[in-house]
């Protein structure tokens, strides 16, 4: 290596890293409300319950309404067993089990028990003929 090479090579990664922490200050400075310097430090993450709202540049508070549960994004909700999601109204409708009826497994859904047979157009359990 030259002397030249030598001398600059200090220079250079005293002003790289610099750099990278303006570049970490600056994004703190600009984080808004209900959020965190993200793992990189250049960019901000909205905190559990939060969305980032891109327009705005804001974290708004997801609005959690009845029977849900925060989804582990922490910016999105899931309803509770039992239940269903309606996105026409935001919310979550208690599902209605008919005569006969189960709960699934997942909780979102019904089905027949043994002997009978979902009628998905009149919502109820018919019994099968054998």
């Amino acid at each position: 290596m030259k002397h030249n090479q030598i001398t600059l090579l200090p220079i250079f990664v005293v002003c790289s890293i610099t750099l990278l922490n303006i570049g970490k200050i600056y994004a703190a400075d600009a984080i808004p409300e209900n959020s965190q310097l993200s793992r990189n430090g250049h960019s901000w993450v909205c905190d559990k319950g939060y969305w980032k709202n891109i327009k705005t540049k804001s974290c708004d508070k997801v609005n959690v309404p009845e029977n849900v549960y925060l989804a582990y994004d922490g910016a999105s909700w899931v309803c509770d067993k039992g239940y269903i999601r309606n996105n026409r109204k935001e919310s979550c409708d208690k599902i209605h089990l008919p005569e006969n009826g189960l709960l699934s497994s997942d909780g979102h859904s019904w089905y027949c028990e043994k002997g009978y047979q979902e009628n998905m157009k009149e919502r109820r359990c018919d019994k099968t003929v054998e």
